[in-house]
């Protein structure tokens, strides 16, 4: 007959298997009890095969095995208790997990970590298939020091699993480097899954925590989800990062949660160095040092290529570097797409767009539809880059900062690159701190700069340098440019829609006769402008050939847009 210790390794060896069923649970129990399988030796219940070597159907599976003991040799659960692990938190299992590991087969395999392991060492997982689970924060994984990262996975890695498992760590400040689950330089596994996972230290002032959670240096088809973040030590390169990536392809990060708070975390999914096609999601990520979400790729480096960046949220992020973003995309990274995104109470930015550097390309990426709530510099940066396109985003609460006159979007040149072809459009804001709309200004601003259907508030002015480099086009006539213009002078100028002042004054006296021409570039019906001439002197004002103010008279002019022309419709002297 079957003893009770022969029950409890039966039962310990199959509960977790996904293709396991209870009808064959009960062959296998049959069969144990017509002592037709050799007993339990020392480490683990070891099945012979069967004597009646029958094959056995896996109901509803569509698949057999041909012995019980095949079966359980590919669906191999390996508990660490039955490898010599305490568990308890205090003892050493740093053999009895080694042991563990290498007893698990290629073919597929579970280990259990029934509380938490205590481990002096990394424990290096290179064998496909392998997954790892704990039993939620009441177990998983402590290291003794700082000085490691407690678990590694390697090239051959490929399908393992963490599931439902803390790892803690052991750092106490950001002078070492310790990562939960780390990967050696462009050496990642594929198709590695992180689920359900904790890392670090979910107590604010708890001292000792991990410095990263998890670090993924190339490999395809990562997927790490409902995790959560916290604490992690540091923010300086290599700590404070809750997924740091690079030259990784098709990463899926989503549903997880990242948390800092002073000196304790500094990004939460950084994808670097050349990833290519990954999809960040529905993440949330609170009171980290500097990016929340950023792109970003040397010159040197493969470029960061069409990467989406959606539905995350970053609130109250930027807390040591003022210059960082929410958001970002620099360098050479490029066809990246950031939208539907909340950034909230950002100490610097918003969202970035930079070329930094002249080597780089940072070129044809979208940021829509996302929203910058009490952003204290930018609520969208674009700084060198090449061929962005803004559009449908919200500001609210915008440019914060008392010292300087932010806007909600400024495009500018990165040193002697320039900002040229971007798009901005459909944007809008709302709030009374937005100090500015546009920030359109920079000795180097190229050309072919678009600006359709922005809306901003009244009263908030806007700064344009270079107009004739920019298109108007649309009802930006809500853009934020003054109502009045300042005293144009004593000279001929050229107005354009979105760019001037509806109503333009001459106060000066004229020295010649001067002309005001009326630009059709960026023209719309009903589009308006009133030329107002106070300023007096033996010259005419023409106004666009359709009305001239006679010499030394003060007078007004009323034109408009129609049927794809300039039109008069008022004229009467002061």
């Amino acid at each position: 007959m079957i003893d009770q210790g022969q029950q409890d390794q039966l039962d310990r060896s199959v509960r977790l298997s996904e293709s396991f069923d209870p009808a064959l649970y009960n062959l296998i129990l049959s069969e144990l009890t017509a002592g037709k399988v050799v007993t339990g030796t020392g480490g683990g219940l070891t099945m012979s095969t069967i004597s009646t070597a029958a094959a056995v159907a896996l109901p509803g599976a569509g698949r057999t095995v041909p012995t019980l003991s095949a079966y359980l040799a590919n669906n191999a659960v390996l508990n660490l208790k039955d490898f010599g692990g305490v568990v308890d938190g205090a003892t050493d299992d740093t053999a009895a997990l080694l042991a563990t590991v290498a007893a698990a087969p290629a073919g597929g395999s579970t280990i259990l970590i029934p509380g938490f392991a205590k481990i002096s060492g990394t424990i290096t997982i290179n064998t496909p298939d392998v997954t790892v689970i704990g039993p939620g924060t009441s177990g998983g994984i402590i290291p003794a020091n700082a000085t490691f990262n407690p678990f590694t996975l390697g090239p051959l890695a490929h399908r393992c699993k963490f599931l439902n498992m803390w790892i803690k760590g052991a750092a106490v400040d950001a002078t070492t480097i310790q990562f939960g689950i780390y990967t050696n330089a462009l050496a990642a596994p594929d198709d590695v899954e992180i689920a359900g996972c904790f890392f670090g230290n979910p107590l604010i002032g708890g001292v000792n925590s991990l410095n990263s959670a998890i670090k993924i240096d190339g490999g395809n088809g990562w997927n790490v989800h409902h995790c959560k973040a916290k604490y992690l030590w540091g923010t300086i390169s290599n700590t404070g990062y809750g997924i740091l990536a690079g030259t990784t392809n098709k990463l899926h990060a989503h549903d997880n949660e990242f948390l800092g708070t002073t000196g304790r975390g500094r990004h939460a999914v950084y994808l670097s160095g050349g990833c290519t096609y990954c999809d960040v999601h529905d993440n949330h990520a609170e009171n980290l040092a500097e990016d929340g979400f950023p792109i970003f790729s040397t010159s040197i480096q493969a470029a960061g290529i069409g990467n989406h960046v959606h539905n995350n949220v970053a609130i109250n992020c930027g807390q040591l570097t003022a210059g960082s973003a929410a958001f970002s995309v620099s360098g050479n990274s490029s066809r990246n797409i950031i939208e539907n995104n909340l950034a909230v109470n950002f100490q610097g930015n918003g969202y970035i767009v930079a070329a930094l550097g002249v080597a780089a390309i940072t070129d044809g990426n979208i940021f829509r539809n996302n929203w910058s709530y009490f952003s204290q510099w930018y609520g969208i940066l674009n700084e060198g880059a090449q061929n962005t396109d803004i559009f449908g985003n919200t500001f609210a609460e915008s440019s914060r900062s008392g010292s300087n006159n932010y806007a909600a979007i400024a495009v500018r040149p990165s040193g002697a690159v320039p900002s040229s072809g971007v798009t901005v459009r459909d944007n809008k804001g709302t709030g009374v701190l937005l100090r500015a709309g546009m920030d359109l200004t920079g000795a180097v601003l190229a050309t072919g700069l678009r600006v359709d259907n922005n809306y901003f508030p009244d009263g908030v002015t806007s700064k344009i340098d270079n107009p004739n480099n920019v298109l108007f086009s649309g009802q930006n006539n809500d853009f934020g440019l003054p109502s009045y213009s300042g005293n144009q002078g004593d000279v001929s100028v050229t107005l354009r829609v979105g760019r001037d002042a509806e109503v333009d004054l001459f106060a000066s006296s004229l020295t010649a006769n001067r002309t005001v021409t009326l630009d059709t570039v960026s023209a719309y019906s009903g589009a308006k402008f009133r030329i107002v001439r106070t300023g007096l002197g033996a010259f005419t004002l023409d106004v666009g050939g359709l009305k001239t103010i006679p010499i030394s008279t003060v007078a007004f002019v009323d034109v408009q847009y129609e049927s794809g022309a300039w039109k008069l419709s008022g004229y009467g002297t002061l």
